[in-house]
């Protein structure tokens, strides 16, 4: 009783291993496809937003505004206070993986959010490209995004982190938090003249690298038909 239970052990585990190396080398890319294809569902949003910032050496109240979204990769903010933000929407780069530029493989699963998701880490195929390495952590009953962290030769590492609600079948998050290289990001005219003009920040806090973005998305306007003048 006891070979064949061990033999039925075994077997389960070799199914398991057969099943990670399909994955690896099919459903990672096809994966992602299917999350770009659904969201592609959104021709365009207006977002009204509330921005945090939260760098070591800034001090910046939260900012309420509009982001303004079209497919594939356009994006227009619009507020009256002064606010960080990554010109990358919360998809950016997905519309760009192909079979011929970029190899997707399957690294796994992890939880984020309670939820099992399969990661995905996506490699391009040439030196020229400006991505380096994305790793996409997705939920795949629903293709939802949970985490990304995404590293490009011009802006360094991005990660995100995605909250859901009442707009996740648009695949459209209701908190997003960014974190960033500040150095590789412009920030704006006047908050950099008011870190020039300010001597009593630390030392540690001029080397501090790392900040963090957090987006509170309060309501959406989905396929309105937004006009490409507005992005330009």
């Amino acid at each position: 009783m006891r070979i064949i239970i061990t033999k039925f052990f075994l077997v389960l585990n070799f199914s398991f291993i057969i099943f990670n190396s399909c994955f690896s080398q099919g459903d990672a890319n096809a994966l992602i496809k299917a999350v770009n294809e659904k969201f592609k569902s959104v021709q365009d949003y207006t977002a009204d937003v509330q921005i945090k910032t939260d760098i070591s050496f800034v001090k910046m109240f939260p900012v309420n505004a509009l982001i303004y979204f079209k497919q594939p990769d356009k994006i227009h903010f619009k507020s009256k206070g002064i606010a960080i933000l990554p010109k990358q929407g919360p998809q950016f780069f997905l519309n760009e993986i192909d079979d011929k530029n970029y190899m997707a493989i399957y690294s796994g699963e992890q939880m984020y959010n309670g939820v099992l998701c399969k990661g995905v880490k996506v490699i391009p195929l040439q030196d020229t490209a400006d991505l380096i390495l994305a790793t996409f952590f997705i939920e795949p009953q629903k293709l939802l995004i949970h985490h990304t962290q995404v590293t490009t030769k011009s802006r360094g590492t991005v990660t995100m982190d995605f909250r859901y609600g009442k707009y996740e079948t648009w695949l459209l998050p209701d908190m997003l938090t960014f974190e960033m290289d500040v150095n590789k990001f412009k920030i704006p005219k006047a908050v950099a003249a008011d870190l020039e003009n300010t001597s009593t920040k630390k030392e540690d806090d001029k080397k501090s690298k790392k900040g963090r973005v957090i987006i509170t998305y309060k309501s959406y306007v989905i396929n309105s038909g937004l006009k490409d003048e507005l992005f330009k």
